[in-house]
């Protein structure tokens, strides 16, 4: 997941309240498919677990891709200052 696609993710697990609107079904498992686990089937949204560990899932990636992109830039503004 590169830096750009993990703004991408976020912004969409921003907008989840509770529940997921059901125009972001989608959206999410597609991301969950791409990101995380290419086999993986779509559960019926009457499994809220699953739903929760994907959307669990997909937020750790984001904030691990996002943290590691800061560590890189701020490891290239400590290079680019020596």
């Amino acid at each position: 997941m590169t830096h750009a696609q993990a703004l991408e993710v976020k912004q969409v697990l921003l907008q989840i309240a509770g529940s997921i609107p059901p125009d972001l079904v989608n959206p999410i498992f597609n991301y969950y498919k791409t990101y995380i686990n290419p086999g993986a089937g779509k559960p019926c949204t009457c499994q809220p677990r699953y739903w929760n560990d994907m959307l669990n899932e997909l937020k750790n990636k984001v904030e691990a891709t996002l943290a590691s992109y800061e560590e890189t830039k701020e490891e290239q503004e400590i290079v680019s200052t020596s």
